[in-house]
């Protein structure tokens, strides 16, 4: 096994060079490869087995997922896409004196430029008949001071978030800070990001590229990673207030529930909404979620003469509105997070295929055709007792009496599609 291989990104074709892989990877073959300090989780095609740059990236840690047939596969992470916004150019009609006043100059890429003060020389200025197009003014004489402060500007690098719900990244540009302290890679913290509710995040690493999301706000620390992350996100009130709904009562069996306990249930997702009930949702204790009619709903509270807050569409029931409900879960993350994927039922190899070969060196006779054929998932590397099969349904053995390349070695397929190793291509027979 090589110490050194070259792997291309599929997301942008860059090449990069690792060593000490802990598994088995061979030359034209795509791998979901994560867990390599310094690379971004995802699709590589490996494109040699000897290094290409002098930059080398330790994959003792990778942990590689195969079964990948190529960069288009559907087990391929999405690719974070960006648009660059156009920024308008104006060009003003006449030259101003500029007076700037610098505080700070110790982060060139971390400044902000605030208007300090502006004169104006008056000149006459003739009637302006309004048209439908307005066009901002310009000053045409004077001098204009400007104050350059400590700030932030948007620079090339981003910084990468994981999102604890899902596993999915946010990409913001602005600095991360907590009680006037900027985190540093590997923080855990809940946030707001794009206007949208507080959540659980990771601050990963910075990565070169365009910010495509904003961070609005930092309202917690946590002490681990997103495993420890146990937050509950809650509907935050809009300033539009929704009359309260009251749902016709319907007829229900004799509880022994106290007199007046009230029952607050909350939708995960917005618009923002409360049910207040009589009756509990049986199996769901305080804090966790359950699915009901395809929504997420969490447990408050329970308490006697309950008063919502504003902001909130109400709906009060008497008994229990939700019915039959299903996915009970620890909170609304866990709720909302999509189902896990079904296990692989097959592994899928491509290479080529011959009736003979040739020896030394070792070759196919005439070069190959190339064919993809399947195993069992659980099979890894091609091994002595392998079997081979045409289908991915695993019902029809590739033939015996003929000869298999995968990467550089080259197998003799005997009865039942079983392989045998027979040599490495170039080699001896």
């Amino acid at each position: 096994m090589s110490s050194f291989y070259t792997i291309q990104s599929c997301c942008d074709g860059q090449n990069f060079t690792i060593q000490n892989l802990p598994e088995l990877v061979y030359v034209d073959q795509t791998y979901y490869i994560t867990e390599i300090a310094g690379l971004t989780d995802g699709c590589y095609t490996v494109v040699s087995d000897s290094p290409s740059s002098s930059t080398i990236f330790d994959a003792s840690g990778a942990v590689i997922i195969y079964g990948i047939t190529d960069c288009g596969d559907s087990g391929c992470p999405t690719c974070p896409t960006s648009t660059p916004t156009p920024t308008p150019t104006v060009t003003p009609t006449e030259n101003i004196p500029l007076v700037f006043e610098v505080l700070s100059t110790e982060v060139p890429c971390d400044v902000d430029i605030s208007l300090l003060s502006v004169s104006q020389t008056p000149t006459p200025t003739p009637t302006i008949t309004p048209s439908p197009t307005s066009t901002p003014p310009f000053l045409t004489g004077g001098t204009v001071g400007f104050r350059i402060a400590n700030g932030a500007f948007v620079c090339s690098d981003v910084k990468r978030l994981l999102r604890c719900s899902d596993g999915g990244y946010y990409y913001i540009s602005e600095p991360i800070i907590f009680n006037g302290d900027v985190l540093t890679g590997g923080t855990t913290f809940v946030g707001v990001v794009n206007n949208g509710q507080s959540e659980c995040l990771t601050y990963v690493d910075d990565i070169s590229g365009t910010a495509t999301d904003i961070l609005n706000q930092v309202t917690a620390i946590v002490v681990g990673d997103c495993t420890s992350c146990t937050f509950t996100p809650t509907p935050t009130p809009t300033p539009t207030v929704t009359p309260t709904m009251t749902q016709t009562p319907t007829p229900t069996p004799t509880s022994s529930q106290p007199v007046n306990i009230k029952y607050v249930y909350t939708a995960c997702t917005a618009p923002n909404r409360m049910v207040i009930q009589t009756l509990p949702v049986p199996g769901v204790s305080i804090g966790q979620a359950f699915s009901s009619s395809g929504t997420c709903w969490t447990y408050v509270t329970s308490v006697q003469n309950y008063v919502p807050p504003g902001g909130f569409l109400v709906i009060n029931n008497t008994g229990n509105y939700f019915g039959t409900i299903t996915n009970i879960t620890t909170n609304c993350a866990s709720c909302l997070a999509p189902p896990p994927s079904s296990s692989p039922t097959f592994r899928s190899w491509s290479g080529s295929w011959d009736w003979t070969i040739s020896c030394t060196p070792c070759y196919l006779t005439s070069g190959g055709v190339s064919i993809t054929l399947y195993t069992q998932p659980s099979v890894t590397v091609l091994v002595d007792g392998v079997v081979l099969y045409n289908n991915s349904s695993l019902t029809s053995t590739f033939a015996p009496g003929r000869y298999f390349r995968y990467g550089q070695k080259i197998y003799e397929v005997t009865n039942g599609g079983v392989i045998v190793f027979v040599c490495n291509t170039g080699g001896t027979c």
